[in-house]
């Protein structure tokens, strides 16, 4: 096992989520990683759990994601996503703050 890396049963599903995220088959993540379709397969449904560090730096620039992400590192859980609410009393209310969230966006 010298060389390779054992995931703790995150990384299949960590994998998924970020390629359905980009709206990708499996053999579009392959040909970023540069990696093979059958490949890809084994990782997301955990047939593989041994992967090599170059594998999954290679998964993880091709998702734009962390491997740290990538097998569930660190003490909290990491959200793809962040969602938050805004509740409002008047329609002045609503415009002034969602106008500056929509104007930062489409700065960013």
């Amino acid at each position: 096992m010298h060389g390779e890396m054992r995931d703790r049963g995150e990384l299949g599903p960590r994998v998924r989520a970020a390629r359905q995220r980009l709206g990708w088959t499996r053999e579009a993540l392959a040909y970023h990683a540069g990696m093979s379709g059958s490949a890809i397969a084994q990782v997301e449904t955990g047939r593989r759990t041994n992967v090599r560090p170059s594998t999954l730096v290679a998964l993880s620039q091709a998702l734009g994601v962390t491997t740290d992400y990538l097998l569930g590192a660190g003490s909290s859980p990491v959200s793809m996503l962040d969602h938050s609410a805004f509740p409002y009393r008047t329609d002045e209310e609503f415009r002034s703050v969602m106008g500056a969230f929509v104007a930062e966006g489409l700065e960013r």
